[in-house]
């Protein structure tokens, strides 16, 4: 069978390693996130444009702020650490 054109979010999901919510979250606040649009009562994705987006994310640089922790992490282990027994 051929491989479908447009996708679910869920499938669009599954392609990016993320959950649902944060596709959603991507749609959002993204502006490279390809655009959606309604095919019956399902929201849908062209694959092309997501695997358009996986590459062209792929070739960006890491930013520094991606690499380190949030200090947000740094707190919350030190908590753990003095909580645990």
């Amino acid at each position: 069978m051929d491989e479908p054109i447009a996708i679910s979010l869920a499938e669009c999901a599954r392609l990016l390693s993320v959950t649902r919510k944060h596709v959603y979250y991507l749609i959002a606040t993204d502006p490279d996130f390809p655009q959606t649009f309604m095919l019956g009562r399902c929201r849908r994705v062209m694959k092309s444009e997501v695997m358009q987006y996986i590459a062209n994310k792929a070739k960006r640089p890491v930013k520094a702020s991606m690499t380190t922790p949030a200090p947000e992490l740094h707190r919350m282990a030190d908590r753990r650490a003095r909580t645990a027994p």
